[in-house]
């Protein structure tokens, strides 16, 4: 059962390419690299393999590009960006502490 496929699909906002390699195996085993962003579909595309394939030992990468990723707009919250601002400098003039307030320390509140 050793093999290798490859496909590839584009539109006008994505180009996808899969590429699946498979070798001799006595255990159905089922390696997949895809982007974080389609992570929650790992399973299902295990599922969809052992479907097909009762062993071998099966890689699966999957590459995704986002053709309007340039034309993407990224729009700045300032009134919360300054929100955040204020409580950390409130913060910090409570608990008396020497440090500078960066953009890392406003970004690590976010994040919570």
């Amino acid at each position: 059962m050793t093999g290798y496929g490859m496909g590839e699909y584009s539109n006008d906002k994505f180009h996808v390419k899969v590429e699946i390699k498979s070798v001799n195996n006595r255990y159905c085993d089922i390696s997949i690299r895809l982007p974080k962003s389609l992570m929650a579909l790992e399973d299902k595309i295990k599922k969809e393999i052992r479907n097909k394939v009762s062993r071998g030992k099966v890689d699966v990468f999957i590459n995704v590009e986002n053709l309007n990723a340039s034309s993407s707009i990224i729009d700045v919250d300032l009134s919360l960006a300054n929100q955040y601002f204020l409580a950390l400098s409130k913060l910090k003039n409570e608990l008396e502490i020497a440090d500078d307030i960066s953009l890392k320390d406003i970004y690590i509140v976010c994040k919570v």
